[in-house]
């Protein structure tokens, strides 16, 4: 309420989420909402590029290497044609990959990443996570929806 009118409705995580007015946002400012978001909360298309699995490695991964470069990334998700998660990649693996006599998927693939129900609390991923590595989330019936990348979200969400 503002003034003795209603200025929104909704349960506190969906208040603290998505605030109607700039009121609303005030009235969480220094909350920690680590303690109520989720992972699917925080999970965006926009953090982490994802990559379809590679039909031809060499041309596909420099392309992606490329793209990475270009948008001052360092991550990348590779999908399944289902859009199922396969795998994290970085620059630095997609380049060991390459650099290989033999190139295969396997090789590209960062194997400290696990992907994490959209219902994770993220307090518990924020504490424990691996400074170095994102965080893909979100995934709804095996769908990665998205992630979060270390490089551009160097703090937790405090509104």
């Amino acid at each position: 309420m503002e003034g003795g009118s209603v200025v929104q409705v909704g349960d506190p995580h969906e208040i603290a989420r998505n605030p109607a007015t700039d009121y609303v946002r005030a009235f969480f400012r220094g909350v920690d909402l680590t303690r109520h978001l989720t992972v699917g909360d925080i999970a965006r298309t926009d953090q982490v590029p994802i990559f379809p699995v590679p039909s031809n490695i060499p041309d596909e991964f420099g392309a992606a290497i490329e793209h990475l470069r270009s948008i001052k990334r360092h991550y990348g998700f590779l999908v399944d044609p289902a859009h199922r998660l396969i795998g994290v990649v970085s620059i630095d693996s997609l380049l060991r990959c390459l650099g290989q006599s033999r190139p295969d998927l396997a090789g590209a693939l960062l194997d400290h990443v696990p992907a994490l129900a959209g219902a994770s609390p993220f307090r518990e991923v924020w504490a424990g996570r691996q400074k170095s590595a994102p965080v893909p989330g979100d995934r709804r019936q095996g769908d990665l929806h998205g992630g979060r990348d270390p490089d551009h979200s160097a703090r937790a969400p405090v509104r």
